[in-house]
């Protein structure tokens, strides 16, 4: 695996690569990369376990939750963390697999217990979003009008997040996902015949 570099002076256009808080890898083995319409995004990537590289060791240290965004040909696809560093080592081989989700994954818990109960009346959707995404540093965009607003809505402790934004966003005819920029995403599908 090297690191930044361009195909003929400029980015090849068929490459994925990874930059981890700000430093770019290249040649990754089995890249994935799912984008969904109405989940979050989640990588995937292979490389040769460098073990005797100090900063590699270091940049795939197992428990750093780096931040994380993947190119195509320098144009940002995902921006998520890395949750998962698992080096594997065995007769033939040094490998270490990599795994992330994109930022509003960080909705998949229950509120701060200094937030909850917290109830919202008399407001939209686009303003309890954000009030929510708030907690986690996320930004949240909509794409058409978030309709009527809640009269009274409350999140509570045992409930997760993303299960509540969920929930209020199937009432409004929304589907959540990601943004390649890792904003929280709020969009209305399409009938068909519209």
């Amino acid at each position: 695996m090297a690191r930044v570099g361009t195909y003929g002076g400029r980015a090849d256009p068929d490459e994925l690569s990874l930059e981890l808080s700000g430093e770019e890898f290249r040649f990754w083995l089995r890249p994935s990369l799912t984008l969904s319409l109405d989940t979050y995004s989640t990588l995937g990537f292979g490389a040769p376990f460098e073990s005797g590289r100090e900063a590699f060791r270091n940049t795939f240290r197992p428990y750093r939750y780096r931040d994380a965004r993947v190119l195509l040909a320098g144009e940002t696809l995902f921006t998520g963390r890395l949750m998962h560093v698992l080096p594997q080592v065995d007769e033939t081989s040094r490998t270490v697999e990599i795994s992330g989700w994109a930022r509003p994954g960080a909705l998949n818990v229950h509120p701060p217990a200094d937030r909850v109960p917290l109830e919202f009346k008399g407001v939209g959707l686009r303003t309890i979003a954000t009030v929510v995404a708030d907690w986690f540093g996320l930004e949240v965009e909509f794409e058409g009008d978030e309709g009527p607003v809640f009269d009274k809505i409350a999140l509570e402790p045992t409930e997760q997040c993303q299960s509540f934004l969920v929930g209020l966003a199937k009432q409004r005819g929304f589907v959540i996902n990601d943004t390649p920029e890792g904003k929280l995403r709020f969009w209305r599908s399409v009938s068909a015949g519209n």
